[in-house]
Formats: C-alpha cells, sequence, structure tokens
C-alpha cells in the first residue's frame, strides 16, 4: 500500500514537470518565432533614383492619380526638391486638388517650404484662394506671413484671392495687417486690386489704412480703380478714401479712370461730385490736363462715351478748351518719320467732328442749344 502511493506521487511530479517544461518550450517557440520576423525597409535610393520617383510622382499628381501618388510618396522623401527646386505640395496645390494637398502633408510635407524657389506652397495656395487647401495648409503650419523675394505675403494675396473667414484666422494667427512689399503694396491694396469689396471692407474695419500709398503713391482707391469694380471703389470712398490725393507723377483719381479705360467709374464719379468735393474742387478736377494733354472732356470725346461726356458738361466742362503738348514722349522708327511728333492741339467738339462721332456731336448740339436758351 505504502508503495502504491509513493509510485501515485512520482508519477504526479512527473506530469507537472512535464507540463512545466512543455510550457517553458512553447514559450521559447514563440518568442524565437516573434524575434525572426522579417521586418520591412525602406530600400535606399540613390540621388539619381530619388529624383526620378520625385517626378514620376509629380506627373502622377498632374493626371490626378491619387493612388499612385500614395504609392510612390511612400518611397521617397516628399519634401526633397525636383530638379526645378519646385515641390511636390507646391505641385499638389498647382493642381488645387485639396485630396492631394492633403495627402502629401500627411506624409509628412512641409507647408512653407520653398527650396530655392521664390513660391512656397502658402503663397501659391494663396494665389488662388481656394479655402480648403489653405486651412489644410495653415493646419499643418502654413505661415501666412511667409513672403517671396519682394517682400508679399501669404497673406496679402489671400486678401485679394480667399474670403474673410480666410483672413480673420490669418490674422489670428499672426498676419500682420499693414504689412507692405517692397513697392509698399498692402494687404488693403490687394484687395482692391482684385475688386474684393468684402475683404476690402472686413480689412478696413480691421484697422487697415485706406489712405496708405505705395512707393508710387498709389492709394487703395486707385487700386480700386484699376480693378474695374465700382462697387470696390463705392466702397473706398465712403469708407474716407481721400478723392484728391494723387500718384507721384501728378495723376489724379479720375486721370487713372481714364489710363485704365474705367468709364463706368468715371461716369458715377462726375455725377456724384457735387457730394465729394466743393465747386473749386470740382472746377479743379475738370480743368486739370493729364500726361496727353487732355481735360477729361477731351478725353470722354476721344473714348466716344455720351453719357459721361453729359456728365462733364453738366458739372461745367468746356467744350471749346483747346488741348495742350502731350507730356509723353512718342518714338517712331527712323525711316518712317525723323522729326519730332507733336499730337494736334483740339477742342472736345472739333475732336467729335473730326472723328465723326454722331452721338457725342448730338450732345454738344444740344448743349449749345440749352447756353443759348438761357442767355
Amino acid at each position: 500500500m505504502m508503495l502504491r502511493n509513493f509510485l501515485n506521487k512520482a508519477r504526479n511530479k512527473s506530469r507537472l514537470v512535464s507540463t512545466v517544461l512543455l510550457n517553458l518550450l512553447i514559450i521559447n517557440v514563440v518568442g524565437c518565432t516573434s524575434e525572426s520576423q522579417p521586418v520591412a525597409e525602406v530600400p535606399q535610393l540613390t540621388s539619381q533614383q530619388h529624383d526620378q520617383l520625385l517626378l514620376k510622382t509629380k506627373h502622377a499628381m498632374l493626371a490626378l492619380d491619387l493612388s499612385q501618388v500614395d504609392k510612390l510618396s511612400s518611397t521617397i522623401d516628399v519634401n526633397r526638391a525636383l530638379p526645378d527646386n519646385s515641390s511636390l505640395l507646391a505641385w499638389a496645390v498647382e493642381t488645387q486638388t485639396p485630396e492631394l494637398v492633403s495627402l502629401l502633408l500627411d506624409k509628412g510635407a512641409t507647408a512653407d517650404i520653398a527650396n530655392g524657389n521664390r513660391f512656397s506652397p502658402m503663397i501659391l495656395a494663396c494665389r488662388y484662394g481656394n479655402p480648403d487647401i489653405i486651412n489644410a495648409l495653415l493646419d499643418h503650419g502654413g505661415n501666412p506671413n511667409s513672403a517671396i523675394d519682394d517682400g508679399t505675403t501669404a497673406f496679402q494675396l489671400c486678401a485679394g484671392s480667399a474670403s474673410t473667414d480666410i483672413l480673420a484666422r490669418m490674422i489670428n494667427e499672426g498676419a500682420r495687417i499693414s504689412a507692405a512689399n517692397s513697392a509698399g503694396q498692402t494687404a488693403l491694396m490687394w484687395a482692391a486690386n482684385f475688386g474684393n469689396t468684402a475683404n476690402l471692407n472686413f480689412l478696413i474695419e480691421a484697422g487697415a489704412d485706406i489712405n496708405a500709398q505705395t512707393q508710387q503713391g498709389y492709394s487703395p482707391l486707385f487700386f480700386a480703380i484699376k480693378s474695374q469694380n465700382l462697387d470696390t471703389v463705392k466702397t473706398a470712398i465712403s469708407s474716407g478714401a481721400n478723392v484728391f490725393a494723387t500718384a507721384n507723377d501728378g495723376t489724379t483719381a479720375a486721370q487713372l479712370g481714364v489710363y485704365t479705360h474705367n468709364y463706368a467709374f468715371l461716369t458715377w464719379y462726375v455725377s456724384e461730385l457735387d457730394l465729394l468735393m466743393s465747386p473749386g474742387a470740382i472746377n479743379t478736377t475738370l480743368t486739370a490736363f493729364d500726361r496727353e494733354g487732355y481735360q477729361l472732356l477731351h478725353a470722354a470725346v476721344i473714348a466716344n462715351q455720351p453719357e459721361l461726356v453729359s456728365a462733364l458738361l453738366a458739372r461745367g466742362a468746356n467744350p471749346n478748351q483747346i488741348s495742350q503738348p502731350s507730356s509723353l514722349k512718342w518714338r517712331y522708327e527712323a525711316n518712317f518719320k525723323t522729326e519730332a511728333y507733336l499730337p494736334p492741339q483740339q477742342t472736345p467738339v472739333e475732336i467729335a467732328e473730326q472723328q465723326q462721332l454722331d452721338a457725342i456731336s448730338a450732345v454738344f448740339e444740344g448743349w449749345q442749344n440749352s447756353q443759348q436758351a438761357q442767355l
């Protein structure tokens, strides 16, 4: 009996030892198996191979092949410069495809990288104004004050192209409202130049100077006139733009309207002169000669603008005023003309007759009849 008990205990102990040994063996086998699993390694690329893959990725982006871009961008440095010093992210922005931009940003692309190219992704994005792309870049550290070599910032470009929501976010993230580039152009001027009335109004309310001037003396009002957007001009003037400001060469707001062929602005402007300035200032505006030796009435006739001619006559413009010599230098090929060219000095009435502008001649005739009736 004692022998049987002894043998049973021995068997149980043997089973326990076997179980322990088996468990240890399993642990060791699993451990060895996991340690011996191969680890995927990114292949080492030569510089030439890397450049080739970069170009292949660029071409895939231009073809809007997101799947191929995703595959290729996993094997390269997405911030490596292309042969022309541009970046993949900049090309993604050029496609104006937010999905491509987000894909590269998620792969580690830098929002402000320029690689020696003057246009960073942020600068390019603000040239176009796509809110999804601009917001994606800002989400990944894009700098609203990043600038090209002449000091023009992303914020200034966005003032012309983007929405007020984008501008508000940029200001919250440190955009400098009154910063100017080397030519003296501010964000407000960019908004005015692109006829972005909403941004013009927003920036003025944010503290931008409506009467700041560039190195050449151009104010936001001048840029608004160049935009051909009458609402932008009206907003600038109603916000305190100085209508008497001149450029360094003496150009007035009205004369700029002539040079830019903005006759919608001129017609409105002349009709509002009584509200904008004194009688003496009106007379100065009407009698000033521009660089071609013309007053506003001469220019209106030459442009064949009967409505503007009528408005000018109603404000006291003189249809019998002779033009002055032009201050412009006229150049001619020596084979055709050797002596100096002097444009003819004429009155607005004579210009209309010479160019056979019947509608304008009729306006002058009606004005003449009304003048005689008042005598």
